[in-house]
């Protein structure tokens, strides 16, 4: 009998104390967040990198109130005739190839700054809606529209700037990509590139792996329900878990492990872009049936793509394997196709994945002096 009673009065006092519990749990939590958010704000100031030190140029598109842009990069001596055009890959912005601030102040992970002090006129791309290119709110757009459009458009913009006649275009994953394209469906201007480099660019699904595929079903469940996958608003809330996501990532992928732990802090402040739904679409697609190659990618297509090429493929890319590289090199028609595997058992220092062939510690001593030394060659000195 006094259990009973004993049982009643703590029930009666938890009954009693139950607001009170509340509305601590509820404190906390307002607090937790509140210096989640707090740590957030100061964190994005303090990696934040400074507005662009090139000229800015903003080029119209043939679709109503949409832009590309462009930072150039024109050294006091220009050496070579031809400009060069990077373009940035998919969810990334500008910085994917001038990541000009380690934590040190140093500029060495820039290919573009590299570049321009070996002598190039470097014109750096921004697609539609990515960085400085504006576009409406609620716009959506595809992979071919930016073939089709904002590949041409950039390219005549740089030649009527520049003066010259012919550009070089140095694209990293889907900057390469879409240059096969370009060049597989012959689309006009595709003659006025004089060589290419595609670093980390495959050219077939075939080889992903299930990683991959995990990413494509993650993305079909966002673009159910959103326009475009926000992978700046995804990117953010990591800034305050930089160093355990280091700690923890670089046992699990390449791209992690060849990084500080301050300019994987300074990557997700600066680097990640949001993507179109249908671009994402589009790309999702021949992911989930690779045997269905993108319009441009067909075998009888590649065969018409003459250009000379650089391929730059990661030894443990799992996003571009050498194989899908290799794809590209056993199909293209042209006579001056390079393929350059980066690793350890290719003569490299370390493996290579993805995202550090031109961000990684080692990047700026291995991959762009190879890029800079094939576009030298393949450029007309001036």
């Amino acid at each position: 009998m006094s259990r009973l009673l004993w049982a009643l009065r703590m029930n009666d006092n938890a009954e009693a104390l139950a607001p009170e519990l509340l509305l601590l749990l509820l404190l906390g939590l307002v607090a937790v967040l509140g210096s989640w958010v707090g740590s957030l704000a100061f964190l994005l100031k303090k990696l934040r990198m400074s507005d662009p030190t090139g000229d800015v140029f903003r080029i119209p598109l043939p679709a109503p109130e949409q832009e590309i842009a462009f930072l150039r990069y024109k050294p006091d001596t220009i050496r070579y005739a031809e400009p060069v055009i990077l373009c940035h890959g998919l969810g990334a912005n500008r910085f994917n190839l001038d990541f000009f601030d380690d934590g040190d102040g140093s500029d060495r992970r820039s290919l573009a700054r590299y570049l321009s002090r070996r002598g190039f006129d470097v014109w750096l791309l921004e697609l539609r809606g990515t960085g400085l290119a504006r576009v409406p709110r609620r716009a959506d757009w595809s992979l071919d529209d930016e073939v089709n459009e904002d590949l041409p458009t950039a390219i005549e913009a740089v030649l009527a700037e520049s003066g010259a006649a012919r550009v070089l275009w140095v694209g990293h994953s889907k900057g390469g990509i879409m240059q096969y394209l370009f060049q597989g469906r012959k689309i006009p201007g595709h003659d006025k590139v004089a060589a290419m480099v595609a670093i980390g660019s495959p050219g077939t699904a075939l080889h992903h792996g299930r990683s991959v595929l995990a990413l494509v079903y993650l993305g079909r469940v966002l673009t159910m329900f959103l326009s475009r996958i926000p992978m700046r608003m995804l990117a953010l809330p990591l800034l305050p878990l930089t160093h355990l996501i280091h700690f923890v990532g670089r046992r699990i992928l390449r791209v992690i492990d060849a990084l500080d732990p301050r300019v994987l802090g300074r990557l997700f402040a600066n680097l990640p872009a949001d993507i179109s739904r249908g671009v994402a679409d589009q790309l999702m697609d021949w992911a989930a049936d690779p045997k269905q190659p993108l319009h441009g990618l067909e075998d009888h297509a590649l065969k018409e793509v003459r250009l000379p090429m650089l391929l730059v493929a990661g030894s443990l890319d799992l996003l571009a394997p050498p194989a899908a590289m290799e794809h590209i090199q056993e199909r293209v028609g042209s006579e001056d196709v390079t393929l350059r595997v980066m690793g350890r058992s290719h003569g490299s220092r370390v493996e290579y994945g993805h995202g550090d062939l031109i961000i990684g510690d080692h990047a700026p001593d291995e991959v762009f002096p190879l890029v800079g030394d094939w576009l030298a060659a393949h450029a007309k000195p001036v």
